[in-house]
């Protein structure tokens, strides 16, 4: 038995998934450095087949862009090499020590509850865009009206003001005490 949380999730859902749905769900879940372990462990684990069958190229290890999905393309073409050969019986047995460090497929599976679920998110990704797309379109329009009311109100700042020609005050009656001797004593 190998302790291989990753390549035992390959081998048990191979065939089973759909080949990208298989890539997307070990994207989703598996770091860069997870995928490059395993995928040294099933090449080491091929050469200890001794099998005749000329495996594909792959490079060992992976630098740049899109690393990731470069180990999961190897993953994958290793074990559609492995399946067309009908060598998976010779494959060890891949186990994990932990269920949590495995992706539960049924979300990419579309099963009862995947498929709604994957169906809200994708509505509330498009509602999301939308309102980005609606608050840049705002954005812009704020902008427009902030570089026409600017110089109004530039130009109005460098006019000098005007005293009105006529004031006219307005007294308001006053309620109450105006100072502390009005009001009445406590007896």
């Amino acid at each position: 038995m190998v302790l291989c949380d990753a390549v035992c999730f390959v081998k048990s859902k191979f065939g089973k998934l759909l080949s990208n749905t298989l890539k997307v769900t070990l994207s989703d879940f598996y770091s860069c450095d997870v995928l490059a372990i395993a995928k040294q462990q099933l090449l080491d684990d091929i050469l200890d087949m001794k099998s005749s069958v000329k495996f594909p190229h792959v490079p060992r290890r992976r630098d740049g862009d899109n690393r990731a999905a470069r180990e999961i393309d190897d993953i994958i073409s290793l074990f559609t090499c492995i399946d067309e050969n009908k060598l998976f019986d010779r494959l060890p047995v891949y186990v994990s020590n932990n269920p949590d460090a495995m992706p539960s497929a049924r979300l990419y599976e579309g099963d009862l509850y995947g498929r709604p679920i994957l169906r809200l998110l994708n509505n509330l990704n498009d509602k999301v865009n939308d309102y980005g797309a609606t608050l840049a379109i705002l954005s812009r329009d704020l902008q427009a009206v902030q570089s026409r009311i600017l110089p109004v109100a530039v130009q109005s700042s460098q006019q000098p003001r005007q005293q009105p020609q006529s004031q006219v005050m307005c007294h308001q009656p006053q309620h109450g005490p105006q100072s502390l001797s009005e009001f009445p004593t406590i007896e």
